[in-house]
């Protein structure tokens, strides 16, 4: 007989500690079965989880790499949803929102309004020049911000020149694409990303010559070829 549990928590990151013990207290008060699973568990919850022998009923994935289709937590995800239980959120669509690059072509397909946008693959990052074209068309400084991944790995808020988008590579060396975005009024509607994408709310604010908000109000727009694209 399989063991069932009716509510597990899956992160490898130990600030949901409190979190955790504060399920378990609840659930032990609803006598409902309960279940943490972290880097000490995953590689074997895992494999119990896809042989039969562990049946979850309820999923909550707080790891945040969706993404990455090998990560364990992200297979544990996916194995759960496919053997019927009910996962927050759902690792399929998380996936796509959570890459900026990939959501921003859902927004353009779906008409709705997004900045301007610069898109530069990862293979291209390194050799990839910003033109006075680009310049003009999102302005200097602007913000790079991998495509996907959260806080703030990667993002640079001051960005002037191809090094800074080199050094968001450097610093998240998981995406495959990332943004570039223009230092924007906040209720502007231009910007530029390269290659590695953004997120919806303004990440900074400087005061030079007035304040101006960096806005991530701007996605990675990604083409059939996976190249370079801009769009209005």
């Amino acid at each position: 007989m399989p063991v069932n549990y009716d509510i597990v928590v899956s992160s490898p990151f130990p600030n949901y500690d409190f979190f955790s013990h504060r399920m378990m207290e609840q659930c032990g008060q609803m006598n409902l079965t309960y279940f943490m699973v972290n880097d000490v568990w995953i590689n074997e919850f895992l494999e119990k989880v896809e042989s039969g022998d562990v049946v979850v009923r309820v999923l909550l994935d707080l790891t945040a790499n969706q993404p990455l289709e090998k990560d364990p937590y992200t297979r544990l995800a996916k194995a759960v949803k496919k053997l019927g239980g009910f996962v927050m959120d759902d690792p399929d669509k998380t996936a796509v929102v959570a890459h900026k690059g990939k959501f921003h072509q859902i927004l353009v397909d779906k008409g709705v309004p997004v900045p301007e946008t610069v898109v530069v693959s990862r293979d291209e990052a390194r050799r990839f020049k910003i033109t006075d074209e680009i310049k003009q068309r999102i302005g200097v400084p602007f913000v790079v911000k991998p495509a996907w991944g959260d806080s703030g790995i990667g993002v640079v808020v001051n960005a002037k020149s191809e090094e800074d988008l080199r050094r968001s590579l450097h610093e998240a060396p998981f995406p495959t694409r990332s943004c570039s975005s223009k230092w924007l009024p906040r209720k502007s509607s231009a910007s530029i990303s390269a290659g590695f994408g953004c997120t919806t709310s303004a990440v900074a604010s400087f005061r030079a010559g007035g304040t101006r908000t960096a806005t991530n109000t701007t996605w990675s727009r990604l083409d059939s070829s996976g190249g370079t694209s801009w769009r209005r």
